[in-house]
């Protein structure tokens, strides 16, 4: 078995994405009890499969929406499809109620 050692430029790569998606979830999970007013297992469900469930041009329009920033929220959906735009409408409303239970 070979074994290969982890460049420093991959190990930061990670650590960089690892923390990037921290970041997203206590924003989300942040969001959800202000907005949804939902309790923690709620938001920790909605956190959950908004990381695992959408798409990157779909996560993207997401936390674009959560941040209520326009521009990015413009941008991701130019890098959508009409129906991608109508599952991730369809999903975020549905959510809450999915999750709430």
């Amino acid at each position: 078995m070979v074994r290969r050692a982890w460049s420093p430029m991959a190990l930061f790569a990670v650590f960089f994405i690892a923390t990037a998606h921290a970041d997203d979830r206590a924003e989300i999970l942040g969001s959800c009890a202000v907005n949804i007013g939902l309790p923690p297992a709620g938001c920790d469900c909605i956190a959950d499969k908004a990381m695992s469930e959408f798409s990157e041009a779909e996560f993207a329009f997401f936390m674009a929406v959560i941040r209520d920033d326009r521009d990015a929220q413009t941008a991701a959906a130019r890098g959508m499809t009409p129906e991608e735009m109508t599952s991730i409408g369809e999903r975020m409303n549905d959510m809450p109620a999915e999750c709430a239970g």
